[in-house]
């Protein structure tokens, strides 16, 4: 029987052998690349508010629109921007357009993958003051925060789908949707109560 097919995402598990080593860095030139096994431990335990997590949501192939989807570890509040193509200019623009609208405190750390629209990181870096850090090869699991967000947005705008045709009202109401989501790692608050609560401690209002 197929019965993975039922599931949410309609596909068997994919389980990590224990001690698996990551594999060779592809042969993508990042300066200034700071390995994940650097970034501080406080990001790993999800103990504090501002540190994110980066990645790219791809459409229908031979159609350059995708998604750069940034999302925060700690209150797993999701902001989608719908960008023209994998450049690094534009995943600098969006991910300096959507963080840039929160308060520095709120702004500590980025993780990404290995991808060439990563490359200018360090600009990102200059103008929110985040410090960044890459996971290694093919292991996406190192930020599974994002990649689950990802899938989460896969819901609404399965694989294949032309990103084209999605506008900004599209886009703003899935990511409300998703951050109105109540979720059992938050105690059943939504991310939107837990950073809202938040900022609010800071004498801050959620970014529109």
């Amino acid at each position: 029987m197929h019965l993975h097919k039922l599931l949410r995402h309609k596909r068997l598990r994919k389980l990590r052998k224990a001690g698996m080593r990551a594999l060779p860095l592809r042969k993508i030139k990042i300066p200034h690349r700071i390995s994940i096994h650097e970034r501080p431990k406080i990001v790993a335990a999800k103990k504090r508010f501002g540190d994110w997590e980066s990645d790219l949501m791809e459409g229908k192939r031979r159609t350059k629109a995708c998604l750069s989807v940034q999302k925060e570890r700690r209150s797993q509040y999701l902001i989608l921007v719908k960008i023209r193509g994998k450049s690094a200019a534009e995943n600098v623009r969006a991910i300096t357009d959507s963080l840039g609208a929160f308060p520095a405190r709120l702004r500590r750390t980025i993780t990404y993958d290995n991808g060439s629209e990563n490359v200018t990181h360090a600009r990102v870096n200059r103008i929110l003051k985040t410090s960044s850090y890459f996971c290694d090869a093919y292991a996406s699991w190192q930020k599974g925060s994002v990649e689950n967000g990802i899938g989460l947005v896969r819901d609404y705008l399965p694989k294949g789908t032309d990103l084209t045709d999605i506008n900004a009202t599209e886009l703003k109401r899935i990511q409300d949707e998703l951050n109105d989501r109540p979720r059992k790692c938050l105690g059943w608050k939504t991310p939107r109560q837990v950073l809202s609560n938040h900022l609010k401690s800071l004498g801050v209002l959620l970014p529109a």
